[in-house]
């Protein structure tokens, strides 16, 4: 799916519920949602309860909701002032990210045939390596993943599905 195209049914979307008289339904208590959109045009959803992360999705252009459902618990999850799970959707897979407060980054993967979660290891390149829990996952529509993250410095990472193919460090000495 093309950039432009994304933009547009995002903005189509948010118009909609701004402008159309949308009825607003809870889909659950919590903190910090995160959307995403694959290519087949469902909308994911994810969000923070204390230390659980939950998700729920959309095939009917945000409609409806799935009943939320609980991906993973995240001991002293980073939660609020922007910090808490991220979700970023490929073709196939989606990936949630969210960071605990020893800075260690847990991901959980989504096999969108499946419909099945699995845990991802060893994440951080080194244990506790990202304390202010500041992150940032996009994806593009051949299943790689592109995660921002600050440690000692900026580090972006590109992976295809968990192998990492490249990392860019941008340090200012």
């Amino acid at each position: 799916m093309s950039k432009q195209r994304l933009r547009t049914i995002l903005t189509t979307f948010l118009l909609g519920v701004c402008h159309s008289g949308f009825s607003q339904s809870e889909i659950g208590g919590g903190e910090q949602p995160h959307l995403s959109l694959d290519s087949k045009g469902i909308i994911r959803l994810v969000y923070g309860q204390g230390d659980k992360i939950f998700y729920s999705h959309s095939k009917d252009h945000g409609l409806s909701f799935s009943k939320p459902f609980l991906v993973a618990e995240v001991t002293k999850m980073h939660l609020g002032m922007t910090r808490g799970p991220q979700l970023a959707s490929s073709k196939d897979y989606s990936i949630v990210t969210a960071m605990d407060q020893k800075g260690n980054i847990h991901a959980f993967q989504l096999d969108h045939k499946t419909e099945k979660w699995n845990s991802i290891k060893d994440v951080n390149d080194a244990e506790g390596s990202a304390p202010e829990g500041l992150m940032s996952i996009t994806a593009d529509d051949v299943n790689h993943f592109y995660v921002v993250e600050k440690q000692n410095c900026l580090r972006i990472a590109r992976q295809d599905c968990m192998r990492v193919l490249q990392t860019i460090r941008c340090c200012q000495r």
